[in-house]
C-alpha cells in the first residue's frame, strides 16, 4: 500500500511517476507493472484500510509500536488520492495519544478538592496555564457534590475562558 501510494502518487502528475518507475527498475517490467495496477485499485485498499483505522478507533486499541510507525507512515501519505486515510491515521494517533475521559476528570477533581490555602494560588495557576484541554471535564466539575471542587472548577473555568479569549 505504501509503496504505491509513495511511487505513483506523491511525487505529481501520473506520467513523471511512471517514467520514474521505468528508469528505477529498467530490467523489472513486471515490477512496474505491478506498480500500475495497484496504483489503480488504490480506492478499494483505502476503504479497506479506513475500515482498519475504524476498528482502531472504536475499540480504543493501544497504538504503540509497529502499530503508531505505521499510522506515522499513513498520516504522512500526501497525494489527492490518499486524504482520507491520511487524515484518520492523524485522527487515530492524535486520540490515541490523550488521556482518557475519567482519567483526567479523577486527576482534576482531585487537584481541585485539594485546596489548602497557601498552595490554592499555585493550584489554580498550574491548572489555569495547562496546556492540555479540560473544558469540558471543568463543566462536569461545576455539578460535584463537593462544594469547594464545584466552586473552584468555576474559578478555574472562568480564567481559562478570559485567557483563551484574551479579555
Amino acid at each position: 500500500y505504501f509503496l504505491c501510494c509513495c511511487c505513483c502518487c506523491c511525487s505529481g502528475s501520473f506520467d513523471k511517476c511512471l517514467d520514474a518507475l521505468r528508469a528505477g527498475y529498467r530490467d523489472q517490467m513486471d515490477t512496474v507493472v505491478q506498480y500500475v495496477v495497484a496504483h489503480h485499485r488504490i480506492q478499494p485498499r483505502n476503504i479497506v484500510v479506513l475500515a482498519l483505522l475504524d476498528t482502531i478507533d472504536k475499540h480504543k486499541l493501544t497504538v504503540a509500536g509497529d502499530l503508531h510507525d505505521v499510522l506515522q507512515s499513513l498520516a504522512e501519505l500526501s497525494s489527492p488520492g490518499t486524504t482520507r486515510v491520511a487524515l484518520m491515521a492523524r485522527t487515530t494517533l492524535i486520540y490515541a495519544l490523550q488521556a482518557p475521559y475519567d482519567e483526567v476528570h479523577r486527576r482534576v477533581e482531585m487537584r481541585l478538592s485539594d485546596g489548602a490555602l497557601s498552595q490554592h494560588r499555585e493550584l489554580m495557576k498550574d491548572l489555569v496555564d495547562s496546556p492540555s484541554s479540560i473544558f469540558d471535564v471543568l463543566v462536569d466539575c461545576l455539578f460535584s457534590k463537593n462544594e469547594q471542587v464545584s466552586r473552584n472548577a468555576l474559578e478555574v473555568y472562568v480564567r481559562r475562558s478570559y485567557l483563551a479569549y484574551k479579555l
